[in-house]
């Protein structure tokens, strides 16, 4: 079924679709992260990608890091097209970027209590090897 998913980066006029999903990630989240996306949302286009369907956008991850590293900051899929491969394709691309970029790794924090999360990146090779200050688990996959 993810077959039908096309996986893209987003332009300008993908911001409303996109901020629907940025809004689910973050609706309880007290950092402001819902504005910084909004003002700033041409700012993450291109380290961001996005699943489609039928030209609604389903998903997407967005990216940061620094010179050794890709940093997977976002990950959303909407719940009514969960558990049907779009998270892992959006991880593939992110994984593939980093090689393209000759990134020593690539990293992701998650919460604690997100087994699923967790469970995810480990089929990708990813595997805990910290904590964050703010009780987060710390995920590197090496890519060299």
């Amino acid at each position: 079924m993810s077959e039908e998913f096309k996986i893209s980066q987003p332009g300008k006029k993908d911001k409303e679709q996109l901020m629907k999903l940025v809004k689910i990630l973050y609706e309880d989240d007290p950092t402001n992260q819902i504005e910084k996306w909004d003002r700033d949302y041409s700012n993450y286009l291109p380290s961001t990608f996005v699943a489609e369907k039928n030209k609604q956008i389903v998903g997407y991850i967005c990216l940061g890091g620094g010179e050794k590293y890709v940093l997977i900051g976002d990950l959303c899929v909407l719940p009514e097209f969960r558990k049907i491969g779009i998270a892992s394709k959006l991880i593939k691309r992110a994984i593939q970027k980093a090689i393209k970029q000759g990134k020593d790794y690539i990293r992701v924090d998650t919460h604690k209590d997100n087994k699923n999360s967790q469970s995810l990146y480990k089929k990708f090779g990813f595997e805990i090897v910290g904590e964050t200050p703010r009780g987060l688990y710390i995920l590197h996959k090496k890519l060299k």
